[in-house]
């Protein structure tokens, strides 16, 4: 936040205290301010509407570790625990993982993967505490994680990884795509491309591609025969119409003598009769 932002800042903190009949004093609202600075504003004003209606924690007045805790950069921060346990996949070259850079830098510093070796409680222990650290000063900046992808060389792993991922919601569709194979081309796909693109391709013959190929041909007569039917419910009207207009143009001009009666053949259809 900015200078700009403390009176609108002072606004929801006192509001919020006032729920609790609490009073905010001028140090207290410092302390406040410093704790909560390094935020985006909406981000703050929204974790003090979480708290409110936490079910749980609103019973109780707020404290800025209790406020900061709401703050999306810094809910999406992880656990050592939680940390820990995406992290060991990675020690096998098999497996592809989705994990943040946060993760990547504590393994780094902990040295944990060679340590892992020979020492798995030592390798956990050494990368909880520089994991916690790291989180720690992301907590503070309001840095949020990104999440990355460390490929392994079992594909059949790959793809199971980044999917998980995407239902986490830790990769969207489109960063998952460039780690993901391209499908594999079925032959009537490939000859679909062909359409497409001009190249010539022979089109397959198997069982189900005829069942595909028989029923877009039923599907387009269907159309065909409907289109017909409604051309030529739209030319019977129109001639009707001609024939309307005509006949009361000869009326106009004395054309046509005599009395006209109407006789009505069906719903649908009328013909005119002029007698002597």
């Amino acid at each position: 936040m900015r200078d700009a932002d403390k009176p609108t800042f002072a606004r929801v903190l006192g509001g919020t205290l006032e729920v609790y009949q609490r009073n905010l004093t001028e140090a207290a609202a410092s302390i406040w301010w410093q704790a909560l600075k390094h935020y985006d504003l909406e981000a703050v004003r929204t974790a003090f509407q979480h708290h409110l209606t936490d079910p749980d924690q609103g019973r109780f007045p707020p404290t800025p570790a209790a406020i900061i805790a709401h703050i999306p950069q810094v809910a999406a921060v992880m656990s050592a625990d939680e940390a820990w346990g995406l992290c060991v996949a990675s020690f096998d070259e098999r497996e592809t993982v989705v994990v943040t850079d946060l993760m990547l830098d504590a393994l780094r510093a902990s040295n944990a993967g060679e340590t892992w070796t020979y020492d798995k409680v030592g390798a956990r222990m050494a990368f909880k505490s520089a994991y916690d650290r790291l989180a720690s000063q992301a907590r503070v900046t309001g840095r949020a994680p990104t999440w990355q992808v460390s490929l392994g060389w079992d594909e059949g792993s790959r793809r199971l990884a980044i999917e998980a991922a995407i239902v986490a919601g830790h990769l969207t569709h489109e960063q998952a795509q460039g780690y993901l194979p391209a499908p594999e081309a079925t032959p009537a796909g490939q000859a679909l491309a062909g359409l497409l693109t001009g190249k010539v391709v022979p089109i397959p013959q198997d069982d189900a591609t005829k069942a595909r190929l028989e029923a877009l041909r039923a599907s387009l007569a269907r159309k065909h025969q409907g289109t017909s039917e409604a051309q030529a419910r739209r030319e019977d009207i129109e001639a009707r119409r001609r024939e309307a207009l005509d006949y009361l143009r000869y009326r106009q001009e004395g054309v046509i003598d005599g009395e006209c009666r109407v006789v009505t053949e069906s719903l649908t259809r009328e013909q005119h009769v002029c007698a002597p």
